[in-house]
């Protein structure tokens, strides 16, 4: 027996053993498969003396192509079409949303906004000459490009009559409507729109009621004045008064942005100006808190603090504040002056990090 085994272990160790190949055949192009593609199978042959013997492959012949002429044209189509870079989608985009008014919304204060110190808090021209001259010489150059800007947006950019209209027009009266006919920017309104919304938000905010100034005030700017009046609480209330303005609201800023004025948009144009207004005034902030009275009630106490006046409210002190007031253009709709927020004033800092970085120079050097 174990002879036996031994023989058939000795005659399988010298079987010479089958190779096998792999091979590639194409599927026989009959009547009935014409009309499909070809279709590429694989074979197991053990024949050592094959003569078609190649390696085996997963990749499609060289001469395959699309099966109809639609999807030859789709793949030329989407192989012959180009891309749009990621910053020319993004100024594609930047357009429409100018043009339908939304980047209005989402706009912070406009570029090239110079907010005029008052002329107590500039630097002398005695003791720092060369700081006060940088910040007067910005200031100037600022106002002369919003001068021209506005010019240019009032006098040719910005139309009160729709082309058509103007073409039926004579000689005498296109003439009129070139020099006579300009749309009203309401420079010289914005300090009064100002004061008005400014003294009504305030009011809103003391009383909570924010309901009112839903329309007047920006989305962003009515979110934070609710935050503040939940987190004065239930059993908070807050009075103001405003006593007086130690000096007229004025204008401090004002600018005019379009999106392509030197194209020629169609008779529906968008637009935005902008204005800062400083407003200077006496006010007085009451805080009156619901505390028990000990009778199984409650009563209202004065929580401020401070001294008083006769009439029982704090001291009035000086408020100074940079109101932001803006008002939009969208496809030719009027929207509504609306208050945009606080801001700062320009400070000789300020001039000076601007002039930094559009010379290049690292911070500290100017």
């Amino acid at each position: 027996m174990a002879s036996t085994r031994a023989q058939r272990l000795l005659q399988f160790s010298h079987h010479r053993p089958q190779i096998y190949h792999f091979e590639r055949i194409d599927a026989c192009p009959s009547t009935s498969f014409q009309s499909k593609t070809l279709l590429t199978t694989t074979t197991i042959s053990s024949s050592p003396k094959s003569n078609h013997l190649r390696p085996f492959t997963t990749t499609s012949p060289h001469g395959a192509r699309p099966a109809t002429a639609g999807a030859a044209r789709a793949s030329k189509a989407r192989a012959g079409k180009a891309q749009p870079s990621p910053g020319l989608m993004q100024k594609e985009q930047m357009k429409r949303m100018m043009k339908d008014g939304s980047a209005f919304q989402a706009m912070g204060l406009a570029p090239e906004t110079f907010t005029t110190l008052p002329l107590r808090d500039r630097p002398s021209f005695l003791t720092d000459f060369s700081t006060r001259w940088l910040w007067e010489k910005t200031r100037l150059q600022k106002r002369a490009k919003q001068l021209f800007a506005l010019l240019y947006f009032k006098f040719w950019a910005v139309r009160t009559r729709s082309p058509d209209a103007v073409a039926r027009l004579g000689t005498n009266a296109r003439l009129r409507y070139r020099l006579f006919e300009w749309y009203d920017f309401e420079l010289f309104r914005t300090p009064r729109i100002a004061r008005e919304l400014y003294e009504e938000m305030y009011r809103a905010l003391a009383s909570g009621e924010l309901d009112g100034v839903a329309g007047k005030v920006k989305g962003d700017l009515l979110g934070s004045l609710r935050g503040r009046v939940e987190a004065r609480g239930k059993l908070n209330s807050t009075e103001w008064k405003l006593v007086r303005y130690t000096k007229r609201p004025r204008c401090v800023g004002y600018s005019v942005i379009m999106p392509n004025p030197d194209s020629k948009e169609p008779w529906s144009q968008s637009w935005l100006q902008q204005a800062v207004v400083e407003v200077e005034s006496l006010q007085s902030v009451k805080r009156i808190r619901r505390v028990p009275d000990g009778k199984g009630g409650y009563e209202f106490r004065d929580v401020s603090g401070g001294a008083k006046d006769r009439e029982g409210w704090p001291v009035p002190r000086t408020v100074r504040e940079y109101v932001v007031i803006q008002k939009s253009v969208v496809e030719g709709r009027q929207g509504r002056w609306m208050l945009w927020g606080m801001t700062k004033p320009t400070t000789v800092l300020d001039v000076k990090r601007e002039l930094r970085e559009k010379l290049g120079l690292p911070e500290g050097q100017a």
